[in-house]
């Protein structure tokens, strides 16, 4: 092991192939001889070392379970389960991918997670019952409800500072919060009102909305803010320029939970955890495009990379739903657990792929997501080989039946693409739905999905 000073010390295990399991324990000894092991002389850690898919990662709060779920979205493997303290409810992904932050609700505690490694990096302590999580614009804040304080935690990410903002005006709460550039803004659920505050947390304007409002979310532009109302059939929009209401938009739906802005901003998506559905807004027009049915009292949204598609944890379902942006449409649901919450999505580690040519090089495949995905009439297939040998690249349906063989031949060890034009083996144009793209080599496969929309 390595001296770090100050009485640390840091090891490495050395890369193994794919598919290994190691056991291992950590043993130190005092200058007398005395030996510390650790966990115990009687247990081990165990390790499986896992080939990823390449396909972006899901993170979700499982909250009866006090953990979070990870799961690698190309192959629907669990991954690992996170202990994040008691009663994990919210999950917010960083800017760059590589950092998460869990609201503990039990805790009292802000969990920092690696989305490379899966490891806790970080607790950072708050008020009472962590809530509702929002970054400033700049990423540089993250600000907390601290729904059992009546106050908001306002953390600076670089120097790991904590500020708490009182906020005796709000006897239960705040619950929801949004970060504009010049000032904030939480949900007072009991008073019917939202509170507008500077940077500072020093009250701005008060202003009034239909009953009960839970989530709130900003446009991109930051020029509206969009309130949910848990026991109304209306979606507030205030304007932030000058903390006003200018439009309320009647919904199909009894009332709305959480609001998530699409990364084109050009949708809103609701939770409506009463009627089991999502409900789609136009943002140019504010009018609903559309209501889809999802799992029993949805709860959380969130988008994949480069948002494609919207996802969203189902309380009473034990499921995610998945619904394709582009078609506003449900594409398929993910198995997960009991009581999910929160749900961040980020991209598969660059590391580990670096790591596995590097360090495996004589075992592997990797197999990139489709570009464009959904796809329209083509999608570019970018795969690579670790070792030189043949070669199956196929498009299956979601039954398991060939539609189309790609690549069938021995290639060299690289990197290669193949372009599918949307077609079957007869070259006529296959339907509109899912599809798996397939590759084997060396004994090793590896598959990524593909939406195609006509």
């Amino acid at each position: 092991m390595k001296a770090l000073g100050q009485g640390l010390y840091s090891a490495s295990i050395p890369g193994q192939p794919t598919g290994s399991r190691l056991s291992y324990q950590t043993q130190a000894l005092n200058r007398q001889g005395q030996a510390t092991v650790y966990p115990a002389a009687e247990h081990w850690l165990d390790l499986e070392v896992v080939a990823l898919s390449g396909a972006p990662l899901l993170f979700s709060a499982v909250r009866e379970a006090d953990l979070v779920s990870v799961i690698d979205t190309g192959n629907e493997r669990e991954l690992a389960r996170v202990p994040v303290g008691d009663e994990p409810i919210q999950v917010l992904l960083a800017p760059d991918g590589r950092r998460l932050y869990i609201a503990s609700l039990g805790s009292g505690q802000i969990y920092v997670v690696s989305t490379a490694t899966f490891q806790v990096v970080d607790k950072i302590a708050v008020a009472a019952q962590p809530l509702d999580l929002a970054l400033s614009p700049d990423a540089k804040t993250l600000y907390v409800t601290n729904s059992g304080a009546s106050s908001l935690t306002a953390i600076g990410l670089a120097a790991g500072t904590t500020r708490r903002f009182l906020l005796p005006q709000v006897q239960d709460g705040p619950y929801g919060v949004a970060a504009a550039r010049t000032g904030l803004y939480v949900a007072d659920l009991n008073n019917s009102r939202v509170l507008a505050l500077d940077l500072n947390g020093k009250e701005a304007a008060r202003i009034s909305v239909p009953a009960q409002p839970r989530s709130l979310a900003l446009s991109r532009d930051l020029r509206r803010l969009y309130v949910t109302s848990l026991s109304r059939n209306q979606l507030t929009v205030i304007e932030t320029a000058r903390n006003r209401v200018v439009r309320s938009v009647q919904l199909p739906v009894s009332g709305t939970f959480a609001a998530a802005v699409s990364p084109d901003g050009r949708r809103l998506y609701l939770t409506a955890q009463q009627d089991s559905a999502v409900v789609i807004v136009d943002v140019r027009t504010e009018t609903v495009i559309k209501t889809l049915k999802v799992g029993a009292d949805p709860r959380a949204i969130s988008f994949s990379p480069g948002g494609a598609q919207a996802l969203v944890t189902s309380s009473g379902a034990t499921e995610i739903a998945v619904i394709s942006v582009a078609g506003d449409s449900l594409m398929q649901r993910y198995a997960a657990g009991q009581g999910l919450r929160g749900i961040a999505v980020a991209p598969a580690p660059r590391q580990s792929v670096a790591g596995l040519q590097a360090e495996v090089p004589a075992v592997g495949l990797l197999l990139d997501p489709g570009a464009p995905n959904p796809v329209n009439s083509a999608t570019q297939i970018t795969y690579t080989l670790a070792a030189a040998g043949p070669v199956e690249l196929g498009v299956y349906n979601i039954l398991g039946q060939q539609v189309r063989l790609l690549v069938g031949q021995s290639l060299a060890a690289g990197r290669h693409q193949m372009v599918w034009d949307g077609r079957d083996h007869e070259g006529r144009e296959a339907a509109s739905g899912i599809y798996l793209v397939v590759l084997r080599s060396g004994g090793l496969q590896v598959a990524q999905k593909i939406l195609l929309l006509r």
